[in-house]
Formats: C-alpha cells, sequence, structure tokens
C-alpha cells in the first residue's frame, strides 16, 4: 500500500529549493522532509528529519559521501542533460538523472524507477481482493472497503476493477469512466500519474478513483501479464493505496498481478459448497508464501441459520480464522443503486463487520517499501477444472 515519499532537497540555490519544495508539496504522494544547501548539511538533519530520497543538484552530488551513513537513495538533478554530467553523477552514487525545471509527473516516474530497483517489502503493494466463485458478492466488498480505506487514511484512494472480461464495480459505484484499464495497458509507460487520474472516475461522496472494467469477454486472455502488472504498479505509486478487483481466473496474469501486490483479501460465499473449491484456492495462495498477517479470509453474507461456527469454517478452508460479514439487504441494494453501502452516515451491519479488516490494512500505509518479486504460483493439481483456464507452470 503507498504511502508519501518523503525527499530531501538539496541545492546551493535558496529560489531553487523553494520552487522544488513547492512543486513536492502540491502532489499528494510527495512530502518534504527538509531542505539544504549542501550535503553536509542534510547528513546532519537526517537523523531529525528521516527521508525516502535526497534529490540533490548535479554540482553538490561529489560530495554525496556525506549522505552515506544515512544510505538514503540519490536522485540527482541538473540545467542540461549531458552525457558527462549524467555520467559524473552517476559514478557519485546518482541513481537517476532528472533536468531541471521538471514536472512533479516527472519526478514521480524516477522515484518509480528507483523504488522498482530497490529491495521490496513483501507487505507493500496494492490489495488483491480475490474470490473462487462468481456471486460471492467481492466487487461490492471491494468498493465499500476502498470506501472505508480512503476515509481511514484521509487520502484518495484507488479502486481498479481488473475483472476485464465482465466487471461490474462501474455501476456499483454509480460513475461511468473516461476510460477503462485495456485503454491503460495499451498506452503502457506513456501514462504518467497525471494521465492517470484523469483516466479513474471519481465516486461521488468518497475519496475514491475507480479504474472501470471495458467488461468485454476475451480481454482477460488477450492482455499480456507484464503489461497488466505495471499499470497496477503506476496506479499504487500515484495514489495513497491501491485495491484491485481480480477475475476468477488462475493463470500467469494472476500471479503478475500478485507478484505486485502486498496483501489478498480473499472472499468466499457463507455456503458449504463453496468451502471445496475455496480451500482449494487457499492452499495455492499458501504454497506461493500469501499466509499469516498478508491473507485475510472473509466469509460473506452469512445467515443467522448458517449453522457452521467461525472456527469450523477456518478449520475447512485450513486457515487460522475468518470475518463474517453477515448478508446485508440495505447493502445489496445500495450496491444496486450505484451507491456504496460504506458512504452512508449511518453504517450498515455489512459495514461494520468490515472493520476488523480495515484494521489489519490501515498499518500497511505507514511502510511502502518495494521488494523482490515473489516466484510464480507453484503447480497445484487440486485445483478442479473450471475455475479457469489451463494453467501455464
Amino acid at each position: 500500500m503507498a504511502r508519501r515519499i518523503r525527499l530531501f532537497v538539496v541545492d546551493p540555490d535558496p529560489d531553487v529549493r523553494a520552487a522544488i519544495a513547492g512543486l513536492a508539496r502540491a502532489e499528494p504522494r510527495l512530502e518534504v522532509a527538509g531542505t539544504a544547501g549542501s550535503l553536509e548539511e542534510a547528513a546532519a538533519a537526517a537523523a531529525q528529519a528521516p527521508a525516502d530520497v535526497a534529490l540533490v543538484a548535479v554540482d553538490r552530488v561529489a560530495d554525496a559521501d556525506a549522505l552515506a551513513g544515512a544510505a538514503i537513495p540519490i536522485l540527482a538533478y541538473g540545467r542540461e542533460a549531458q552525457p558527462d554530467v549524467m555520467r559524473r553523477a552517476m559514478a557519485a552514487g546518482a541513481r537517476d538523472f532528472l533536468v531541471w525545471p521538471f514536472t512533479a509527473s516527472g519526478l514521480l516516474q524516477a522515484l518509480a524507477e528507483i523504488e522498482a530497483a530497490a529491495p521490496r517489502d513483501p507487505a507493500a503493494g496494492p490489495v488483491a481482493v480475490l474470490s473462487a466463485r462468481g456471486g460471492c458478492g467481492r466487487s461490492s466488498l471491494a468498493l465499500n472497503l476502498a470506501v472505508l480505506l480512503a476515509r481511514r487514511l484521509e487520502e484518495e484512494v484507488a479502486l481498479v476493477d481488473l475483472d476485464l472480461d465482465a466487471g461490474s464495480l462501474a455501476p456499483y459505484a454509480g460513475v461511468k469512466a473516461p476510460a477503462t484499464v485495456a485503454d491503460l495497458v495499451r498506452l503502457g509507460a506513456a501514462v504518467d500519474s497525471d494521465a492517470l487520474r484523469q483516466a479513474a472516475a471519481r465516486v461521488a461522496g468518497v475519496p475514491v478513483r475507480l479504474f472501470a472494467s471495458p467488461s468485454e469477454p476475451g480481454t482477460w486472455a488477450a492482455t499480456p501479464a507484464q503489461a497488466l502488472r505495471g499499470v497496477v504498479e503506476r496506479i499504487d505509486m500515484a495514489f495513497a493505496a491501491s485495491l484491485l478487483d481480480l477475475p476468477v481466473v488462475f493463470d500467469e496474469r494472476l500471479a503478475a498481478v500478485l507478484d505486485a501486490c502486498g496483501r489478498v483479501v480473499f472472499v468466499t460465499p457463507a455456503e458449504v459448497a463453496a468451502l471445496v473449491p475455496a480451500a482449494r484456492w487457499l492452499r495455492r495462495l499458501t504454497e506461493a508464501g500469501w499466509s499469516g498477517e498478508r491473507l485475510s479470509v472473509v466469509c460473506n453474507r452469512t445467515h443467522p441459520e448458517m449453522k457452521l461456527p467461525p472456527q469450523a469454517v477456518a478449520e475447512a478452508l485450513g486457515v487460522a480464522h475468518v470475518i463474517q460479514v453477515p448478508f446485508d439487504e440495505a447493502a445489496a441494494l445500495a450496491a444496486q443503486n450505484g451507491q456504496p453501502a460504506a458512504a452512508r452516515r449511518s453504517p450498515t451491519p455489512f459495514v461494520r463487520a468490515l472493520e476488523p479488516l480495515l484494521r489489519a490494512l490501515v498499518p500497511q500505509a505507514e511502510g511502502r517499501a518495494a521488494g523482490p518479486a515473489r516466484a510464480a504460483l507453484p503447480q497445484a493439481a487440486d485445483v478442479p477444472r473450471g475455475l479457469g483456464p489451463a494453467l501455464p507452470w
């Protein structure tokens, strides 16, 4: 889950320092930890104002040893992109080079590339919402969870409908998106943070931006796995947090997307017959390293007459515990009318039941670092036919 990137600006010119600090403060994804005229000043202030990246004028990069103890990545900048200037900056330890004046989008893109090359924290990244079958309320739960998370963080959250063949989040949220996830995949790296925000639909009354599904059969299978992952990573970089509503397909595309995620929320219906396929999917996730605090299991739409207690459901699924969410007619009607239940002033039983899940997700917003990609999901012969196309591994 994303957080603000803290910058320390180092430039001998106070006007340039002020301009860069102002540019950073105007971008929600950036935060200014401090400014200084030299790297020595920056190193002295690092203990009091910890930063993620030092943004350093090229004529000060030669003193990069001053920041060695702080272990802060350096992003150099200068007024000209001359090869010898860039080589000197890189030789002194800079990770990348920008030409000043630059835009907030250009700065974020350079920071994203630095982050991609850094060791990853496996708990960082988007929240993936999965299920072993359709019709269990996965999309409605993802929408309401995004609303609650955005309000808790007091920042905009991205909700991405990756059910490219049959997504339903746009009507649930009551919006018409200007572009779809498929459009973003086609544009690729040409889409910067500003363009991403313009492509998302604002959900009325809540700080959530929706990236809609094209809802065209065959789109998922026609989308390259790494291109899909690239869009997911750029969206997560542009927002305080992101949630992904994924299709019921176990293939290389799902593996690529999960490889960029920090947490998984697995949703299953409150039906005995649904527990068998759910247990098989959860076994696959566990074998791929998804367990403990990084995996939350939600038993959705439970009814009073359901005879299995929560612990029995957890044992059947092979997990430590499950979060039970009751069937809530008001929440179901809200989704049908394009009004998220979580956007209402008075929480319904459905919304109140999501609080344990929300508490599990929010701490992750405080620690974003990138981490080594997990291995592809291993082969598991016990996944029943009919859950998705043939597996490639």
